[in-house]
């Protein structure tokens, strides 16, 4: 065992299902550090400076273990030359995705990380975040999964249609949508990220039933962990909001490092159904952060550690932290994480 543990240490160690000094605690909270500096989120996802500024600060300011970046679900697509609308305090939306029919789709490009939207900006994000905390700080720097970027491509509606209305097309765009999150997010890992997160709501089973996920998007993850593996990067994520129980297996059987699971899953059931296999990361409801008192956020964070034993097991949000949430329970997850989270 380590004498003195650094926060990547802390992490690696859980990834590894090794056992660290405590559980270590990774935060959801990208957007919401910009409370940090007493600017809105517009400031930070457009500004790389001051997005490492809010992310350091932040972490700086309470203590958590790493520090995740990533801005909104438009950030491909629109480097695919959709249109985004950029919004003073909440994360940018597309008012115009960059396909309207398969003639776009086959004259289009793949976007270039190092020169096309905001790509660049948060690869200098992840580079300066890297530089003001070293090499002893853990760093996850995001992308979208296939899914997420194929329904920003084509918009959510109509790609949902298109598993039954043109399944091949369906498959072609996710298809390209897998080769994007490959380059991207090695591009990331060469940046200064540890592990590459990819957000993939549309996995979600209130969005896409577990035998379309099976059968249409396992494939794709398997390959896109299989190119991501073959590139250096040995430590991913697969973030999927809402409920997953159903292809919990489907999921950890793609290869992925870790899976960072929202507050509807039973974490400590799952954890139980996966063994050893998979590391888990999550998973206290963002709304319950906003709306709690630090009392019952211990409370919540002591469940979710009393499973601690099985290892690989990382305290967190179970999806985007809100800006309003008070600071005096980001403060009682640390606390509760060294409390109830020692081995």
């Amino acid at each position: 065992m380590i004498k003195s543990y650094t926060p990547l240490d802390r992490m690696m160690a859980a990834l590894n299902f090794e056992k660290p000094d405590r559980v270590p605690v990774f935060l959801n909270n990208a957007l919401a550090t910009s409370r940090a500096i007493g600017v809105h989120i517009r400031d930070i996802i457009t500004n790389p400076d001051k997005f490492k500024e809010a992310l350091v600060t932040s972490y700086r300011i309470y203590g958590y273990d790493g520090i995740r970046i990533s801005c909104d679900v438009t950030v491909e697509a629109e480097a695919m030359g959709g249109k985004a609308a950029y919004p003073q305090d909440a994360g940018a939306s597309l008012v115009k995705n960059p396909v309207s029919s398969k003639e776009d789709f086959f004259k289009l490009k793949k976007p270039n990380p190092k020169k096309d939207g905001r790509m660049p900006l948060m690869l200098r994000t992840t580079e300066l975040v890297r530089k003001e905390v070293g090499d002893g700080v853990y760093i996850a720097s995001s992308v979208m999964g296939p899914l997420n970027i194929a329904s920003q491509m084509v918009g959510v509606t109509n790609l949902m249609l298109l598993i039954y209305d043109d399944p091949v097309y369906f498959e072609q765009l996710l298809d390209f949508a897998s080769e994007i999150t490959v380059e991207y997010g090695t591009e990331m890992f060469k940046a200064g990220a540890n592990t590459i997160t990819m957000g993939e709501a549309m996995c979600s089973v209130s969005m896409i039933g577990p035998h379309h996920y099976k059968n249409f998007v396992q494939p794709r993850h398997k390959r896109v962990i299989d190119g991501f593996n073959s590139n250096g990067v040995k430590y991913h994520t697969y973030h999927i909001c809402g409920q997953l129980e159903p292809i919990l297996e489907a999921v950890s059987d793609t290869g992925v490092a870790s899976i960072d699971v929202d507050s509807p899953v039973d974490m400590i059931a799952c954890r139980e159904r996966l063994g050893r296999k998979t590391t888990f990361i999550g998973n206290i409801s963002p709304a319950e952060l906003v709306r709690s008192s630090p009392e019952r956020i211990t409370e919540l964070c002591a469940h979710v550690l009393s499973g601690k034993d099985g290892l690989g097991l990382v305290l967190g949000a179970g999806c985007n932290m809100s800006p309003a949430t008070p600071p005096e329970n980001i403060k009682a997850m640390v606390e509760a994480a060294k409390t109830y989270g020692v081995y």
